[in-house]
């Protein structure tokens, strides 16, 4: 979380490119965003978009960062995530398929949600299965009371 808010009404788009591959996203601070992409394609992060870059073969410098629109519009992540959507499908950028990460907490609060749920279903059915279990062996035993055996749950 950023610990100064986020002024949405700067926000800029911007490509990086090398002809073939094309990556697409948004930042208020374009000089810094640069900094850090050329990090992450040091440290070796393994989004598709670095991956790119380090393999191609001189690095960051075949590849160009251009400013594609600014946005002045903007007063919510939920606008600036459709409008990177929309231009990642009119300008058919390769290197964003399979992007999952949202910043937004309208994605974090429903995957925390979905997570919560699959847990409490996992636990009904844990002690559902522990009931047919009990009943098994209680079927067991009483298909044991002729032989005298001592039958324990």
């Amino acid at each position: 979380m950023p610990k100064v808010p986020v002024d949405f009404s700067k926000m800029l788009f911007f490509e990086i490119s090398n002809g073939t591959d094309k990556y697409i996203n948004y930042t208020t601070d374009i000089y810094r965003r640069k900094y850090k992409i050329k990090c992450r394609v040091i440290d070796g992060d393994k989004s598709a978009v670095y991956e790119a870059i380090r393999s191609s073969t001189n690095g960051f410098d075949d590849w160009t960062l251009t400013i594609i629109e600014q946005f002045p519009g903007a007063i919510c992540i939920e606008e600036i995530l459709k409008r990177k959507k929309q231009l990642i499908e009119e300008r058919n950028a390769n290197l964003n398929a399979g992007e999952t990460r949202y910043c937004n907490k309208a994605y974090k609060r429903s995957w925390y949600l979905k997570k919560k749920m699959n847990q409490h279903v996992q636990k009904e059915v844990a002690e559902e299965l522990s009931i047919i279990t009990d009943k098994d062996n209680l079927t067991l035993c009483h298909q044991n009371e002729n032989t005298d055996d001592i039958c324990q749950s």
